[in-house]
């Protein structure tokens, strides 16, 4: 972002919650995509993940960086 003339104003990292389950599936089980019952199964928690995601020790999986024109 700097580099294309944008000053970083904040970095939210999240989505820790996704790592072992990408491990798994694609290092263990050599699977490219999630299936439709891991997809719903980890819909029916997105309230869970939302309260312990920063408090996992691994890191995330997902970035949003928020820049302002200099």
């Amino acid at each position: 972002m700097e580099q294309t003339g944008f000053e970083v104003e904040q970095v939210i990292s999240f989505n820790r919650i996704s790592r072992p389950a990408w491990y798994i599936s694609g290092k263990i089980f050599k699977r490219t995509s999630l299936g439709r019952r891991q997809m719903w199964l980890f819909d029916r928690f997105v309230w869970l993940w939302r309260r312990i995601d920063q408090k996992l020790p691994w890191p995330s999986t997902s970035l949003i960086a928020i820049g302002v024109k200099k």
